[in-house]
């Protein structure tokens, strides 16, 4: 028999659809297209109550730029969150110039996670970002 804390790891993920954009082509009027954040991480688990969440990343968040739009993935993940005894989590990510930060909470039931998504700074090129996203699993 092996003692300890039993661990089970869940993994969520989650598309959201975050906007139908028209996009000007030159002398061909405007396109629409769907532009798709996504956001996915592991739950861990302990005795049935989620106490951290790991290898969260996000991507294709639309950030607003002076000078326009600007799409942004991280190049790499969040930290491990720890999460509390009311079922939140949050933290920071700084990378590619971009300051991330995220929070979460976790249904009572634990059968969904709804957080949002903040992010701002300078990157490729493009300065004075930000954006700001709710997001929800399934």
């Amino acid at each position: 028999m092996l003692g300890g804390r039993s661990k089970l790891v869940i993994v969520f993920a989650v598309l959201v659809s975050v906007a139908l954009v028209a996009a000007p082509i030159a002398g061909a009027g405007t396109v629409n297209r769907l532009l798709d954040f996504g956001i996915s991480f592991d739950g861990v688990y302990e005795k049935g109550k989620p106490v951290k969440v790991k290898n969260l990343v996000y991507s294709n968040i639309k950030l607003e730029c002076d000078g326009g739009g600007h799409f942004y993935s991280p190049s790499k993940k969040f930290p491990k969150m720890k999460v509390n005894k009311k079922r939140k989590f949050h933290g920071t990510l700084e990378v590619d110039g971009i300051t991330s930060k995220v929070t979460g909470r976790y249904a009572h039931d634990l059968a969904k996670v709804t957080g949002t998504v903040k992010a701002s700074g300078d990157t490729a090129g493009f300065t004075n970002c930000s954006a700001k996203i709710s997001w929800t699993t399934n």
